[in-house]
């Protein structure tokens, strides 16, 4: 349990007791966001997961590999789960590789059989090799795959600056800082720095 769901939930009570005072269009619009399934005051870059049915902190996407939904805290163990099986599979190609060598300079001919169970594992190097290639690029840019997926869905990442919608990342800090920023979640991963404040009452006006 996260020792600020209290916190949150409370929140939620007041944000409804706001809607039913408040006629005020902007300032409606600048109450955060609220889950009636969890009853509680969505931080930014949370979601509601329909497979889990909760919501979860930076919410990055339902991984049915892993049977279970990517956020804040569990993260870099996925990120790690890819970069090891990554590794794993390399160094079975690799195996594989110079299996058949030798195989064919002592027999004269391949082994077929092994080749073609060998090729059925080590394709599985391709979309896996693909994922951590797309989610380190994710992490040098402090993006979640939701977040880059629906990236103008969400006013904190395009919000209207001089009369025009931007992107603007508040959370980035660099490739080296972002990919720490993941690796070390906390939660100066969904609150909005104090330098990016301003960014945020230009949100809540649009």
């Amino acid at each position: 349990k996260n020792p600020k769901i209290d916190t949150w939930r409370r929140k939620y009570e007041e944000t409804l007791e706001a809607y039913a005072e408040l006629d005020d269009k902007k300032k409606i619009e600048s109450l955060p966001p609220l889950c009636h399934t969890c009853h509680v005051a969505r931080p930014l870059r949370s979601k509601h997961c329909r497979v889990n049915r909760k919501c979860v902190l930076v919410f990055d996407h339902y991984c049915p590999f892993v049977d279970n939904t990517v956020g804040l805290y569990n993260y870099r163990y996925f990120y790690f789960f890819l970069m090891t099986t990554t590794f794993a599979l390399c160094t079975f190609v690799i195996t594989l590789i110079i299996y058949s060598r030798r195989y064919k300079a002592e027999y004269s001919s391949l082994p077929w059989i092994t080749l073609l169970l060998g090729l059925e594992v080590g394709i599985c190097l391709l979309p896996v090799a693909g994922m951590l290639m797309y989610h380190t690029q994710l992490t040098m840019v402090n993006l979640t795959t939701n977040e880059h997926m629906n990236v103008r869905k969400y006013k904190y990442l395009f919000p209207t600056v001089n009369g025009h919608r931007r992107y603007r990342n508040p959370w980035f800090k660099g490739w080296m800082g972002n990919m720490m920023d993941r690796m070390q979640p906390s939660d100066a991963c969904y609150i909005i720095p104090k330098e990016h404040e301003p960014l945020q009452s230009s949100m809540n006006s649009s």
